[in-house]
């Protein structure tokens, strides 16, 4: 099944060579859509499913950032990528703050790596969403037992400890970094 990608970016020459970097990695199997401000983009991902979306920084409306920012706000729930013409490592920073997965600099050679660069960050995305689930699924499985599960380091500290310690009458946060000899 095609990986839907949304590009929001407003030179018309940028898209058609992102185009083109596109359909020469037919086997990557994308369906690409293009919006051309931020506005365009938040009306898009809220009307469609994409599982990508590529952000550009400098947009006639609003920075990419802004977008992103946005788009949280309206429970974005795939991964970001921004794009920029001028590397600044202060733009850099705060896209990862915000949860980027990726930020990329326009240099020559950016658009034969972009749909290979994509790829990864959906798989890589998908994959992190995966171990969260399964993370989520055993946290309520152990918290949900009749027996006070635990993990200790080699100091006899608690790592872990389920909530099931508390009939016990200890609070789990209590005891996490304290020595199991301490019971």
């Amino acid at each position: 099944m095609a990986k839907k990608i949304l590009i929001v970016e407003d030179y018309p020459d940028q898209i058609e060579l992102i185009q083109r970097a596109f359909q020469k990695q037919k086997s990557l199997d994308f369906e690409v859509e293009f919006a051309f401000t931020g506005e365009d983009c938040i009306r898009k991902y809220s009307s469609e499913t994409f599982d990508a979306l590529i952000l550009d920084y400098k947009l006639p409306d609003y920075s990419g950032l802004e977008i992103f920012q946005k788009l949280k706000q309206i429970g974005i729930s795939v991964p970001v990528i921004i794009v920029t013409g001028q590397g600044d490592e202060r733009v850099a920073v705060q896209a990862m703050k915000e949860g980027a997965s990726d930020y990329i600099v326009k240099d020559l050679g950016y658009m034969n790596s972009l749909p290979k660069t994509v790829k990864n960050t959906i798989n890589t995305y998908r994959l992190k969403e995966k171990l969260r689930e399964k993370e989520e699924f055993l946290e309520k499985l152990v918290n949900n037992v009749d027996d006070i599960i635990f993990s200790i380091d080699m100091n006899y500290r608690f790592t872990y400890i389920n909530q099931t310690i508390r009939e016990l009458g200890y609070d789990p946060a209590e005891l996490i970094g304290n020595s199991f000899l301490m019971l």
